[in-house]
């Protein structure tokens, strides 16, 4: 879309320029226009202006979108016009990506395009689900409430987000100490001792031996070693970003003990919360299906998604779909079932999400747990090693001067 810069005075004469997008010099014009300036200049800029502006644009994120919604929603329940919304909204939000966005949105309502039209042509910006959303909360009339509910929804989808982040944190930083720790000791340590066991004139212990080994190998071959690692890492990176490379580290997460739970739960967490709200907004089954497919991260559970989503596109029921899938747990398709039977397949989900919220804090607690003694303990193998190799041959120097 074309950017404009702008030149235009207030009431007392006051001067503001600045730079927006919109289609055309006009549109620009009539948004500054309603808002009370009076308008002296449009020109439109090059085009090297956007590039080195968007270079590198700051991520809008869940937080953001929480943010947004609830502004939204309560300025829209207040009565006030969506312009005059999007206009206080815009002026309010700190994230740079989400003001230029908001500020074309604003420049198209204001031109008689739809809200969920205008916030479409910004899929980096405004969720599929959201701008859908948005769309069925303007054919029934009900865009306050819309916004209310989303705001409530990626609030919660944050939260559990940073709820995983938090709990994998301490985990993550005792890994690298303890990475640091060994690289140190191999080294630095190690090779300190490596001249003085040598001149000893004794067979050294087996650990000490090792130790030794070890030590020499890393001073000596210390790129190949940092090269080798590089190339492991860059490699295994490349081939999970393959198709077949995602498929492989999908279906083994969720073969990893505890970890494999936890994605499923989290998945039907998100799931529950995502369709809820698409039913709650009118929105098809069969397109709630296909927006949640695309929003999974997990390729086989994707693939649940997908043909669950063809078979109740063909007349079938969503629970058994799940059920056939074997991914879900019993309790998932059994819960679908009864509300498809009774008619309150909403109330269900809400309660479904509930319910694995909790397993999922069940879940992270169980994980950092597990995380916790297993870096521990192979930091306390790594130490008691490199103790061994070094204190060993020194007892067999103190018996040899004590035997003489």
């Amino acid at each position: 879309m074309p950017r404009f810069q702008y030149t235009a005075r207030d009431s007392k004469s006051k001067v503001y320029r600045g730079t927006v997008d919109a289609p055309s010099a006009a549109a620009v014009a009539a948004s500054l226009r309603s808002e009370g300036y009076y308008v002296t200049s449009v020109k439109q800029v090059s085009s090297g202006v956007t590039v080195r502006k968007e270079l590198f644009p700051k991520r809008v994120t869940k937080k953001d979108i929480a943010v947004f919604c609830r502004q939204m929603g309560t300025l829209l329940h207040a009565g006030v016009p969506i312009t005059e919304a999007l206009h206080v909204t815009r002026n309010q939000t700190s994230n740079p990506t989400l003001v230029e966005a908001l500020k074309t949105v604003l420049t198209e309502v204001q031109t008689g395009t739809s809200l969920s039209e205008a916030m479409d042509k910004f899929p980096k910006v405004f969720p599929q689900l959201l701008v859908r959303m948005i769309e069925a909360g303007e054919t029934s009339g009900t865009l306050d409430t819309t916004f209310e509910n989303m705001a409530i929804h990626y609030k919660r989808d944050y939260d559990l987000q940073q709820k995983i982040i938090g709990a994998l944190t301490y985990p993550a930083a005792v890994m690298v100490i303890a990475i640091i720790v060994v690289i140190l000791l191999i080294t630095v340590v190690i090779p300190n001792f490596i001249d003085m066991f040598a001149g000893m004139g004794t067979d050294l212990p087996a650990p000490t031996r090792i130790m030794m080994a070890v030590g020499n190998f890393s001073k000596t071959y210390w790129p190949v070693l940092i090269g080798g690692i590089i190339a492991l890492v860059l490699g295994l990176a490349a081939y999970i970003r393959t198709e077949k490379g995602r498929q492989w580290k999908d279906r083994f997460l969720l073969k990893v003990p505890v970890v494999g739970n936890l994605l499923v739960q989290m998945e039907i967490t998100r799931f529950s919360r995502t369709f809820a709200v698409m039913m709650a907004g009118g929105i098809p089954i069969v397109q709630s299906l296909n927006m949640i497919t695309k929003l999974v991260g997990n390729t086989k559970i994707k693939e649940a998604f997908a043909q669950a989503t063809d078979d109740v596109r063909k007349g079938g029921s969503l629970s058994l779909a799940l059920a056939k899938s074997k991914v879900f747990p019993e309790m998932v398709t059994q819960m679908l079932e009864i509300g498809e039977n009774t008619g309150s397949i909403d109330m269900i989900l809400d309660n479904l999400a509930e319910f694995y919220d909790g397993e999922v804090d069940n879940q992270v607690k169980a994980l950092t747990t597990l995380i916790e003694p297993l870096v521990i303990g192979f930091l306390g193998i790594i130490v008691a090693m490199v103790v061994a190799s070094v204190m060993l041959p020194m007892f067999e120097m103190m018996g040899q001067m004590g035997g003489m």
